[in-house]
């Protein structure tokens, strides 16, 4: 399948899908999707972040088979209402076909496991050039790379960081900045992304 163009320091085209979603009735499986175990129990209220480790786990095999990368999920609530945000990555990029793919299979997963009392938007997406950052694997793949880090606790007297990537080790983030280097546990770390390799001022 050919793929659609990306978002990147090149361009600012991010292909998307995004739909408001109303929790109700069941959804059929998803072929290619994820299936739910047989010991599932009932849908229940999710934590924020139990939202997003559930979907991340459960919607990873599903994103793999089809060659891409599961980059992060986000689930939280944004100016109009609570958001489902899915950023994957891929080779060749992202096309339309794959965010509506993804889609599907994230819905399916919701409807068996997710039960919530208000409506939310779920966004599937491409990254974009401020990538984020949320695994080891992340942060060594970019070494080099400017980046803005958010600590969950003051570190230094600051909670966030803005520099370049120096070395990962150990479960923690080695990060050049005007304090010089600053080592930043993964475990501390509440959001990071790409600084933009080109007018470095967004980051």
């Amino acid at each position: 399948m050919a793929k659609g163009p990306t978002s990147g320091p090149e361009g600012d085209f991010e292909p998307r899908r995004s739909r408001q979603r109303r929790p109700s009735g069941k959804y059929p499986g998803v072929k290619g999707g994820p299936e739910p175990a047989a010991e599932t129990p009932p849908a229940r209220k999710m934590k924020p972040r139990e939202v997003e480790e559930l979907v991340a786990r459960l919607a990873g095999p599903s994103v793999a088979a089809r060659g891409l990368e599961l980059v992060a999920v986000q689930y939280r609530p944004e100016a109009g209402g609570l958001i489902l945000r899915i950023t994957l990555d891929g080779p060749d990029g992202i096309s339309v076909e794959d965010c509506a793919f993804v889609s599907r299979a994230v819905d399916a997963i919701l409807e068996e496991r997710f039960s919530s009392d208000h409506p939310f938007r779920l966004e599937v997406s491409s990254p974009g050039p401020e990538r984020p950052l949320v695994t080891m694997e992340h942060f060594d793949r970019f070494l080099g790379r400017r980046a803005r880090v958010k600590t969950r606790s003051a570190l230094e007297g600051r909670t966030t960081f803005t520099g370049v990537i120096k070395s990962v080790k150990e479960q923690t983030v080695f990060l050049e900045c005007d304090l010089g280097l600053v080592p930043i546990a993964l475990s501390e770390i509440a959001a990071a992304k790409l600084c933009r390799e080109t007018g470095e001022a967004s980051c």
